[in-house]
């Protein structure tokens, strides 16, 4: 950013004509977004003077709300209308520059944090019965969620002080809300916390989880919940399999009535489910590979470019379901427990082979899961799979990447 529009940037903020302060955050959102962080010659860059643009962003909202106080009464409609214009162009503006890089400004974002956190509870306690302002309201709760999402992307662990506050907000807006894009801009927000806290989540379970019950219930927020339950299963050592028995019998009450594109989401987090649950999977194992094996069957119209990436994805989910499935059950005979379905899955891998408009992960999936099935039934599985000449030679052709599986394996092994 030149120097001189910087200034000026800083300068039309502290206009007293609220339409240049509204047109002019306008302008530093819209720069925020197409700039690039390179430095070059002679630019100096936008991430070096967000502490001056955020404080006096801030400061038109703070100021116009001092100035609310004194005049309430005189206002006119147009004017309060101009106002909420105001703020909600200030915080857009701030919710672009807190995207960008800030990694010189850590104690700043702490502040910010502070600050927008007050911001959201004292919307969460203001009660309207106008529907402008209502609206108002939610739009200003997704910026700012928004804002705190970034923020906490920015810090990292650095934000475990302001989590509980954050947590109690977020679900309290989850339960009440019935706006999609709000739902979902907090799911995004609370998802960037579970990344920042890792297992000190697990202690916001209790409250959290009738929010995702809430998600799994609406087409429209599926993918996104579908993804959350994924990241809490993954969080290592913490002890959230104790919730994952509901989201697993929740899953698998909502399966047979979702449309296909929200399938790949649900084998997804069956997945992660199975590899956390251990053996104690086990009780969902018939209900979830009948899943798996009616699935694989889905046919397509390969002419049209949208369904092959569809049925890329949906392999793709139930290969990653079934590698999940039999490395997450650690009994003794498991080989017996999964051998009912093991002609499907081979199957299932010969449709794949023989699929010329298979992406590259799908071949890749579909070679982890031919290494788990040596693993559990050895040379005698690898033999039969010479009756299928397609997977010989898919096997041929990715011989270096099974002999790397073979090779980490047995290096675990040693360890």
């Amino acid at each position: 950013m030149n120097l001189n529009v910087f200034n000026q940037f800083i300068l039309d903020l502290s206009n007293e004509d609220l339409s240049i302060v509204i047109q002019t955050c306008d302008c530093i959102a819209e720069y925020a977004e197409s700039s690039k962080n390179e430095q070059e010659k002679g630019i100096i860059r936008l991430d070096y003077h967000y502490k001056k643009l955020i404080q006096a962003l801030i400061l038109c909202t703070e100021k116009m709300e001092i100035g609310e106080g004194e005049e309430e009464e005189e206002e006119e409609e147009e004017e309060e209308e101009e106002e909420n214009k105001l703020e909600i162009s200030a915080f857009f503006a701030i919710t672009r520059l807190t995207k960008k890089n800030v990694k010189y400004l850590t104690d700043d974002v702490i502040s910010w944090t502070r600050f927008f956190l007050q911001k959201l509870n004292i919307l969460l306690n203001a009660n309207s019965n106008d529907l402008n302002d209502q609206n108002d309201q939610k739009l200003l709760e997704l910026l700012i969620c928004s804002i705190l999402q970034n923020c906490t992307e920015k810090l990292e662990s650095k934000i475990f002080p302001f989590v509980d506050v954050m947590m109690v907000s977020y679900c309290n807006i989850l339960i009440q809300i019935k706006d999609n894009d709000l739902f979902l801009c907090v799911l995004y927000a609370i998802s960037a916390v579970i990344d920042a806290i890792g297992e000190k989540f697990e202690r916001f379970m209790i409250d959290f989880k009738p929010c995702l019950l809430i998600g799994l219930k609406n087409p429209e927020l599926f993918p996104v919940t579908t993804g959350i339950i994924g990241d809490i299963a993954r969080i290592p050592g913490a002890k959230t399999w104790a919730h994952c028995d509901e989201f697993m019998k929740e899953l698998l009450q909502i399966f047979p009535s979702v449309c296909k594109e929200l399938q790949p989401p649900i084998l997804i987090c069956f997945a992660d489910l199975a590899l956390k649950m251990d053996d104690d999977f086990i009780e969902y194992l018939q209900p979830v590979m009948h899943i798996l094996v009616k699935v694989s069957h889905t046919k397509i119209d390969k002419r049209d470019s949208n369904s092959v990436k569809f049925i890329n994805e949906l392999r793709e989910a139930i290969l990653g379901a079934y590698t999940n499935v039999f490395q997450g059950l650690k009994m003794q005979n498991i080989g017996i427990r999964l051998s009912p379905y093991v002609k499907d899955i081979i199957g299932f891998i010969s449709i794949v082979a023989q699929d010329r408009t298979r992406f590259r992960d799908v071949t890749t999936s579909c070679m982890g899961l031919i290494f788990d099935l040596k693993q559990i039934y050895g040379q005698i599985l690898m033999s039969s799979l010479t009756a299928y000449p397609e997977i010989t030679i898919m096997i041929n052709d990715n011989s270096a990447y099974l002999l790397s599986l073979e090779n980490k394996y047995n290096f675990f092994e040693y360890l």
